[in-house]
């Protein structure tokens, strides 16, 4: 039996083919190690290859995210048309199901770990059912190595990515973690994330185009944890694991960790290239709306001193068009940007996702006026901000990329100034030249009409 896993790409979403540096999705070479091995399983990323519709597959599954929707259900009739049984998942069928439903022969509903076994059996057996689900959020222990063998490593830049928890017990009302993933930090088991590590500590030593994307030798890892540090103990020990291998490494933290000078230290020694940091606004208020209250804005820029002090670059994001912004927000975000010289930023503009307390309230509040799929990507406007018009919010966000995306603005925050400047430079830069095609052209300050 042939069985093809697919991740799609968004018609409008920025980490698409334009985008230089994609980074292997994670799920699919796990999905497909989860498959018996006497089936055939090949592995098709859109935003790197073409999908060939003419090939035989008994069984096609595709995960997704929200502004992947509409093209994955394009993917789905194709395949059906000729007969093949397709499977919906990820974090966009979990959150809506009933509408996947309508567009596949089965949908998981949750993580794959609980779930693909069994769909696999009932497969074989000819009794596939509609909706698969879990009981309870799947045990992370024994897990397979990821099949990244499967994955054309080529086309993409030089890292592998990686788990050793899930779960968040943030909840903050923008995200779907943790309706997706539960409220609580599940953890893998050290030597297992070991195992892992050590597969890409022995890969060789990059050559041709893709040692030209990194100024490092070998492959880098990026941890996917929602929160690197949210599990203090179990992160202690796999940093100290982390400083055997020295492979440089990235993951997502809280600014918390400014706090905590020994987890600072062993990021450091473990060859922590970056943190990406949500710090998402800088009113307080906002951030108490949101659920994420533990940010203090007043200790922002010693956060990010103490962080930069032990060679650790930021990545940070913010969120525009949170209710507490009018239109000054954008001069004073760049402005912090400007002052704090922090390394790269994502600008996100607020989107209602499915499954988010964000999008129950926006809909209580008549607010949501676009229900496009394809422009939840956070960098559309589809509901009403409360102090600004959702033009002057495009406005202001197309005006922050453009600023902080320029000659003069990336070489002044990274020369001299940041402890890991090659990196951020080629990341500066390849960000520059999606800006460029995304949105060509320049971008003006709003102002009030």
């Amino acid at each position: 039996m042939r069985v093809l896993l697919i991740s799609p790409e968004g018609r409008f979403t920025a980490v698409g083919r334009k985008f230089k540096f994609p980074f292997p999705t994670a799920c699919l070479p796990l999905l497909a190690s989860l498959t018996p091995p006497d089936m055939e399983v090949r592995i098709v990323d859109e935003i790197v290859e073409d999908i060939d519709f003419g090939q035989e597959a008994d069984l096609v599954g595709i995960s997704l995210m929200t502004p992947m929707a509409s093209r994955a259900y394009e993917i789905a009739a194709r395949f059906r048309e000729k007969g093949s049984k397709v499977v919906l998942g990820g974090i966009h069928p979990t959150a809506v199901p009933e509408e996947a439903l309508q567009h596949a022969d089965a949908v998981v509903v949750g993580e794959a770990e609980g779930n693909w076994p069994p769909l696999i059996q009932d497969f074989k057996a000819g009794r596939l059912q509609r909706l698969y689900r879990n009981l309870e959020f799947p045990q992370l222990s024994h897990l397979p190595p990821p099949r990244w063998d499967l994955m054309k490593s080529e086309k993409y830049f030089p890292i592998t990515v990686l788990e050793t928890t899930r779960g968040c017990p943030l909840d903050c009302d923008f995200c779907a973690v943790t309706t997706f993933y539960g409220g609580e930090f599940r953890l893998r088991p050290l030597p297992e994330v070991e195992r892992d590590v050590r597969a890409v500590a022995e890969k060789p030593e990059l050559t041709g185009k893709r040692r030209l994307m990194t100024p490092y030798r070998r492959e880098m890892i990026f941890f996917a944890d929602s929160n690197i540090i949210g599990q203090r103990r179990h992160a202690v020990q796999l940093l100290r694991m982390l400083q055997r291998y020295q492979v440089p490494w990235m993951s997502y933290s809280t600014v918390t960790i400014a706090k905590d000078p020994e987890l600072l230290t062993l990021c450091q020694s473990s060859n922590c290239v970056g943190l990406a940091i949500g710090f998402e606004s800088l009113s307080p208020d906002n951030l108490d709306r949101m659920g994420k209250g533990f940010n203090r804005p007043a200790d922002y820029e010693e956060a990010i001193r103490r962080i930069r002090d032990h060679g650790i670059g930021i990545v940070a994001s913010f969120i525009l068009g949170l209710d507490g912004d009018d239109l000054s927000v954008f001069e004073r975000t760049y402005d912090f940007i400007r002052r704090t010289r922090i390394e790269s930023s994502f600008f996100l503009i607020s989107t209602p996702l499915p499954g988010t307390r964000l999008r129950q309230r926006l809909l209580q509040e008549g607010r949501i006026f676009d229900f496009d799929w394809d422009h939840y990507d956070c960098t559309h406007v589809v509901f009403r901000p409360r102090q600004m018009s959702p033009e002057q919010l495009l406005e202001g966000v197309n005006w922050l990329w453009k600023e902080t995306l320029s000659h003069r603005s990336i070489w002044g925050r990274l020369l001299g100034h940041s402890p890991r400047s090659s990196f951020y430079l080629g990341m500066n830069y390849g960000m520059r030249m999606l800006d460029r095609q995304l949105r060509p052209g320049g971008a003006r300050l709003p102002r009030s009409r």
